[in-house]
């Protein structure tokens, strides 16, 4: 595997002066005083009317235009040190700084739709969705009037952000993408894990099963645990999850409900964000548990009910010690069986 691998990109926005972090209000307090937050506020006191006004402008929602910050260094510096203010966007460029940023989504049902509509949102200027799959006539998609899952998730997206999303020329495909987002019933497909890990492709697997979505980790080859260490460590609790493994691999759809869906898809695309900004791996697992569970079957027992609505957990996965994914030579003498993959 090439660990030399060029830093992922991302779009370049127009350049702009100092702004507090998304998400930040600010309120007028007596005195010049002035309250940034709501729920951890910071009070800024001993401010001239000018100072004040000056924070009230920074205000991400305030104003389209960067405020003039002349003459105001040390409110900016004050600000910043508390941590209130965002860092420059421009920094976070690709190494020739002109390529926008690209994700591929395997998988263009409800939830790689909603996946797709976060990353564009959140800046992404490429989302290519990967399938061909037919819509049926008993589908929200269907109402599109599209060709199939690809094209309706491409019409989806592109209403809200235009011409944000695209086709995939060939399914499967995801070539120039800096990550792809495979959505799945039960398990990730094996030969497309198997030909993503030999093109040292990173990539995030998002998983459902009639409980809830699993998310993550991001892979990337030859970095932190992947797709298989995750399938070996499960194998050691279940004997037959790799024979089960393998027969998710087919026509079953993702499925979640739309609670579950809109979570899912927000911790995606924070993942995938986080990737583009830092190219690292994250080994870190979030499962959003959708449906009470009503005892079902583990080892040693019945597992405890889930009541109320949907509940978010995260652990840090690890690299497995049986897993070859590490081994320069896996690629081309372990992955031939299919199995051999996940197993």
């Amino acid at each position: 595997m090439d660990n030399s691998r060029p830093a992922p990109s991302m779009p370049t926005p127009p350049p702009t002066g100092p702004r507090l972090r998304d998400g930040l209000a600010v309120f007028a307090l007596d005195g010049n005083r002035v309250r940034v937050g709501l729920a951890e506020p910071v009070v800024l006191e001993g401010l001239t009317s000018h100072e004040a006004a000056l924070v009230a402008r920074l205000e991400a929602s305030a104003s389209s235009e960067s405020p003039n910050v002349a003459g105001y260094a040390h409110v900016i510096d004050r600000l910043t040190r508390l941590g209130l203010t965002e860092a420059d966007p421009r920094v976070a460029v690709s190494s020739g700084g002109h390529t926008p940023s690209s994700v591929c989504i395997m998988s263009a049902g409800e939830l790689g739709t909603h996946i797709g509509l976060c990353l564009a949102q959140a800046g992404v200027t490429r989302i290519v969705f990967s399938d061909d799959t037919p819509v049926p006539a008993d589908d929200l998609q269907s109402r599109t009037l599209s060709r199939g899952r690809g094209d309706a998730a491409v019409r989806a997206v592109n209403a809200w952000v235009p011409r944000a999303a695209r086709l995939a020329p060939h399914h499967h495909t995801y070539a120039a993408s800096d990550v792809v987002v495979v959505v799945a019933f039960g398990a990730a497909p094996v030969p497309l894990i198997h030909d993503m890990m030999a093109a040292d492709q990173p990539h995030l697997p998002v998983v459902t099963d009639e409980y809830g979505v699993t998310v993550g980790p991001l892979v990337v080859p030859g970095e932190g645990p992947c797709v298989t260490c995750l399938g070996i460590a499960r194998a050691e609790q279940d004997p037959d999850w790799p024979m089960v493994a393998l027969q998710c691999n087919g026509a079953r759809r993702a499925h979640a409900s739309a609670a579950g869906r809109a979570i899912a898809a927000g911790v995606a695309c924070d993942a995938v964000m986080r990737f583009l900004q830092n190219g690292s791996a994250d080994p870190r697992q979030w499962r959003i548990e959708c449906v009470e569970r009503g005892g079902r079957l583990i080892s040693g027992g019945v597992a405890t009910s889930l009541r109320g609505g949907p509940h978010v957990s995260e652990t840090v996965v690890a690299s497995h010690p049986s897993c070859r994914c590490h081994q320069s030579s896996v690629l081309s003498d372990d992955f031939e069986d299919q199995e051999s993959i996940l197993f």
